[in-house]
């Protein structure tokens, strides 16, 4: 069975969940006991696995990432990328849509710069980002066909935080991929990446997920369609474990990755106060509290940024604990961290093809999990 049987036609259709009690509210969800199901994970009608994909560089754009551009000599507010299944049947091109005129928008900063200098954090996102569908090859079997656009959500408290979403998705995917017990189990906890943010009950029929289901990840490179940005090539292998500092936690790095890209993308998250810096939690809710800050940039998407463990809520099953600190450097990384990212949340027991997605949209490669 290939990537395009299996991947594309699973669904999160009978996935339930809840917001447990939280600390504060967010601008997705300001109640307790508030019920998502399958339809209401995504935008509507989209398929969840590229909209999954698609979360860091969406959340990048948002927060005044650029990006080179294959066609124009200046850095460009957009990105394209690819479906993750093994035959790139689509191709995603994500962009900024400003819902202020400049000089409002100017003020809106400034407003904001003075309510942080009195002890007051904020934010007000001012632009949509679009996700256009721009290429369709074959048929795609979740229905998505040229020139569809489909709105990140920043607004809709219908719709599942698109932060929750992602940091979410390994635990669904493991959990629709498997079949389930006779009886129901307890709740499945997750946390969303903000620390003092909301948790959610999952209600599965499977025992609850666990970091170690995550581990031992290896990918081999069977296949390389164009030239690779970061020169991997056919018949290349990587542990996924060893392509990231010193041992650190693989989930730790999925969470950690869409902040890692846009800081590494010049970009500026707007509710950080000047000389602070960005806190995001792993998914297990008594896992550890991450910084993340950019520690040298030598040009777009190049350069080191430092996760430092500044908590650790309960026994994390890689002993990470407070004070520990990695350094991901772009130019000495052994394994795309684009790829690595896309790869973590697959399931390694079936041995399916998956696609890269970000960084060039011409230029990919299949991978194999092991």
């Amino acid at each position: 069975m290939t990537s395009i049987d299996s991947l594309c036609n699973m669904t999160f259709r009978t996935c339930s969940l809840k917001t447990g009690p939280h600390e504060r509210n967010c601008r997705y969800h300001k109640m307790q006991g508030q019920e998502f199901s399958g339809d209401d994970l995504c935008p509507k009608g989209f398929c969840p696995h590229a909209f999954r994909i698609a979360y860091p560089y969406c959340l990048s754009l948002l927060y005044d990432s650029t990006y080179p551009s294959q066609s124009e000599p200046h850095p460009t507010r957009s990105i394209r990328i690819a479906c993750p299944s093994s035959d790139q049947s689509v191709e995603l091109t994500i962009g900024v849509r400003y819902t202020f005129p400049s000089m409002i928008r100017k003020l809106k900063n400034a407003a904001i710069r003075t309510l942080q200098f009195i002890g007051i954090n904020g934010e007000y996102p001012d632009r949509d980002i679009i996700l256009e569908v721009s290429r369709v090859t074959k048929t795609c079997p979740r229905g998505l066909t040229e020139g569809q656009s489909f709105l990140f959500n920043i607004w809709n408290r219908q719709e599942l935080c698109p932060a929750s979403f992602y940091s979410l998705y390994p635990i669904l995917l493991k959990h629709v991929s498997l079949e389930p017990q006779s009886t129901y189990r307890e709740d499945s906890l997750v946390h969303c990446p903000d620390p003092f943010g909301v948790y959610y009950h999952h209600r599965t029929g499977y025992n609850s997920w666990d970091c170690k289901d995550f581990l031992s990840r290896k990918a081999d490179v069977i296949e390389e369609r164009g030239k690779c940005p970061f020169g991997h090539r056919e018949g290349d292998s990587f542990r996924l474990e060893d392509s990231v500092p010193q041992g650190f936690c693989l989930l730790a790095f999925y969470s950690i990755f869409p902040y890692y890209l846009t800081l590494i993308h010049s970009g500026r998250f707007e509710w950080v106060r000047r000389g602070e810096h960005v806190k995001v939690q792993c998914p297990k809710t008594d896992g550890v509290v991450m910084e993340i800050e950019l520690v040298r940039q030598d040009a777009l998407g190049q350069g080191t940024v430092r996760v430092t463990v500044i908590n650790n809520k309960g026994s994390c099953p890689k002993g990470h604990n407070r004070g520990d600190s990695f350094e991901f450097d772009s130019q000495s990384q052994p394994f795309c961290f684009h790829a690595m990212a896309g790869l973590i949340p697959f399931n390694t027991n079936n041995r399916e093809i998956y696609s890269c997605s970000g960084c060039d949209s011409t230029n990919h490669l299949l991978f194999k999990l092991g």
